[in-house]
């Protein structure tokens, strides 16, 4: 009949089960397969190929409008002998499992930021066991997993539940650390979708859940004294459920593709039968949860999108959580040869006089200071829609935290810097997508959108140009860089670079380390010591006063610091620094792993550079940040030897002038289409395309012109032998 559902098991047996069940002869592979279906003619009236399928989900048809379309998806809500929607999945749990026993599971949250537990102190998931009957129930040999096929994978202790009592477990996975105060299950939950299944000890199912995906620090469970399941918004990890509601909205649907387009989009939003939408075209603001009419527009029909806008959407029905925020940014007209980055997020965020992170706020502080406590130097984070497009098309979107970046520039430039990064209160934990074609690096934690700094070239290249340079050619970490533009909202934000973050978790990522105790431990400081990003700076200063308080011509001062200090990655900072000419020498930044790694150099933030002056004079400067470290080992005559010939290499195979110019122009060539736009955005402090052109032409002569000048300051500052002399000479005879 019309609208009515036929349920096949594919069990192998060709038959019909007492209870009229239809049995196939044939069994779905659960890696991959292709199911037709066939008239009594056997003339082909459907198929479908499936890949690889976890255990419990299925592969399914999707609906809309009361109707099947030809969309399938994977998914965590299987709906067999019901429609593939929402009402249906809850009709299926409804009728098949209500719980076998007293013992229930009884609350759920696969994405937890909010709550804490144990001694440690961390956000784990969790699984509520509770006892519902009259009677003590002992639940030893109870197993509790993830995957039917695998009852036991955790096994609850020798214990009894009283009645109206409830046991939490966490399941913070098999290299959790020990929780005297919690079980630990070995597996992890997922916000994407799980299955979870409750056995007595003989093996008898009690229980069980199939999860879909879920918004973070919302859980699911059985309703106050109901088998019925619920989502609760507010989560009661050890304590009495509420009524809860009866499901979640499912995420709002886009008819077109988010993206590049050369005209205006008709734009259909779908959301399920049921199910009103709310929805916003400009300023990036989310419809309200409980009023989306005071801030959204209700959707009735299709809307033409006409201009570059950035929509959001969410979906709402009575005794329903309102979904997530789906969010798709269509570029309309627009003309980039770069790759885009989208940032949608709630205006005020950014732009409330008061609380707007991208503001001064009401107490900046004083601009002789450069405004030191203004919003914008604060590490506020609001939540965002983080989106990149190749090509035109949308190749990664994720929620966010938005926090603003960097130094001087945040006062001195009205466009300024963004970092990103990847935590669970706002979806996922890490971003999985290879955003750097020099890394290997497929899942990333951290980013930041650099806007170029003060760079004194006026070209915005000093810093990316320089990186490119050593990039993976010298003893020093280097940040993976792209350049790209940038859209706030819909509206364009200008030129932007693309970067690794700073921070513990880009040198966990480059030195290879997984284990999360050892990445908290991480020392990373700054200047001469005395500014700590991550750990401690006490062994840093170590090695600072030791040099200034020994002889370090003498070898076993030397080695003293060599055991600590990797003198090696030192030395090739200071060549780079002074080759370079960074007139910014208070930007150091340095690294160890404990507990016995060495200190190792980071270069960065390389925008006051590339004009000719000699910076090894600077950087021998008593007054300078670094010259204690610097000067110390130039007195110990083998480092001093082995810098000027490590000088000499360098000026002949990474900074020879056609290297240079050659990075130089490639870097230019990337983003000269997007001058012309960058200097009208920002047209107060962004160079015309002629001064940019200029300012290019400043660098390729600096590239021409350096090297000669380096030997002669090396010359000057060194009494060189002969030898020396005719080593750096031949370094630069191009």
């Amino acid at each position: 009949k019309p609208g009515e559902t036929l349920l096949v098991f594919c069990s192998g047996r060709s038959s019909t089960a007492a209870d009229g069940a239809l049995e196939a002869g044939f069994r779905l592979s659960s890696y991959s397969g292709v199911v037709m279906l066939s008239d009594r003619a056997g003339r082909l009236m459907d198929s479908v190929s499936y890949g690889n399928m976890p255990a419990d989900w299925s592969y399914a048809r999707g609906y809309a409008d009361g109707s099947p379309t030809d969309t399938w998806a994977l998914t965590s809500r299987p709906t067999p002998g019901y429609p593939n929607t929402e009402d249906g999945f809850a009709a299926f749990l409804a009728a098949n499992f209500a719980p076998a026993s007293d013992i229930v599971i009884s609350e759920v949250l696969c994405s937890n930021s909010s709550i804490r537990f144990g001694e440690a102190q961390e956000s784990s998931d969790f699984i509520e066991i509770e006892n519902r009957g009259s009677s003590a129930v002992n639940i030893g040999g109870y197993g509790l997993t993830d995957n039917a096929g695998n009852p036991t994978k955790f096994r609850f202790p020798d214990m009894t539940l009283m009645p109206g009592e409830r046991v939490l477990v966490l399941a913070a996975g098999a290299d959790a650390q020990a929780d005297t105060q919690h079980l630990t299950a070995p597996f992890r939950l997922s916000r994407a979708g799980t299955t979870l299944a409750l056995f007595d000890a003989k093996g008898k199912l009690l229980d069980r859940y199939f999860i879909g995906e879920m918004p973070p620090n919302i859980s699911v469970g059985r309703a106050a004294g109901s088998p019925d399941i619920a989502y609760f918004s507010t989560p009661t990890p050890g304590a009495p459920n509420g009524e809860g509601k009866a499901g979640i909205a499912p995420p709002v649907q886009f008819s077109q593709a988010p993206g590049k387009y050369d005209g205006a989009v008709q734009l259909t939003l779908t959301a399920g039968d049921g199910f009103d939408i709310y929805y916003t075209v400009e300023g990036g603001i989310t419809p309200d949860e409980n009023a989306p009419e005071s801030n959204s527009t209700k959707y009735t029909g299709p809307i033409t999108i006409s201009s570059t806008a950035s929509v959001r959407a969410r979906a709402y029905r009575e005794g329903y959580i309102p979904s997530a925020t789906s969010t798709a940014t269509y570029f309309i007209g627009t003309q980039h040869t770069l790759p885009i980055v989208s940032i949608t997020t709630d205006k005020p965020n950014l732009f409330d006089p008061v609380k707007g992170i991208y503001m001064l706020g009401p107490n900046p502080g004083s601009a002789e200071d450069f405004y030191p406590t203004a919003n914008f130097r604060s590490d506020t984070e609001v939540p965002a829609t983080f989106a990149l497009y190749e090509n035109g098309q949308r190749v990664f979107q994720q929620d966010i935290g938005l926090a603003m970046t960097g130094g001087l520039s945040l006062s001195l430039r009205e466009q300024k810097s963004f970092a990103i990064y990847a935590r669970s209160r706002y979806g996922e934990s890490t971003m999985k997508y290879k955003f750097f074609e020099d890394r290997e690096f497929t899942e990333y934690k951290s980013l930041i959108l650099r806007m170029g700094g003060r760079d004194t070239s006026k070209t915005k290249l000093n810093t990316y140009v320089s990186l490119k340079l050593v990039d993976g050619k010298m003893k020093v970490m280097t940040q993976a860089a792209k350049p790209c533009v940038v859209y706030i909202n819909g509206q364009y934000w200008g030129l932007y670079f693309l970067m690794e973050k700073r921070n513990k978790y880009m040198v966990a990522q480059h030195e290879g380390i997984t284990d999360e105790n050892i990445i908290d431990s991480i020392n990373l400081v700054k200047g001469s010591g005395g500014v700590v990003n991550n750990g401690t700076n006490k062994g840093y200063l170590e090695i600072y006063n030791f040099i200034k308080t020994h002889d370090m011509s003498q070898k076993e001062n030397f080695d003293w610091v060599a055991a600590r200090l990797d003198t090696d990655s030192f030395m090739d900072l200071m060549i780079n620094e002074i080759y370079i000419a960074n007139n910014d020498p208070g930007n150091m930044q340095y690294y160890q792993v404990p507990p016995d790694g060495k200190w190792i150099q980071i270069y960065q933030d390389l925008d006051n550079a590339f004009y000719s002056f000699d910076t090894l004079k600077l950087r021998m400067d008593p007054a300078t940040t670094g010259s204690d470290i610097f000067n110390g080992l130039l007195k110990y005559k083998p480092w001093r030897d082995a810098f000027i010939e490590r000088f000499a290499w360098t000026l002949k195979n990474i900074y020879a002038p056609d290297r240079v110019i050659a990075v130089i122009d490639e870097a230019a060539t990337a983003v000269r289409s997007e001058v012309a736009a960058d200097h009208q955005r920002w047209s107060k402090e962004l160079p015309t395309p002629e001064e940019w052109e200029a300012g290019v032409q400043t660098m390729k002569a600096f590239a021409q012109k350096r090297p000669a000048a380096m030997v002669g300051y090396l010359k000057q500052h060194f009494q060189l032998t002969q030898e020396q002399i005719n080593m750096l000479e031949d370094a630069i005879k191009y």
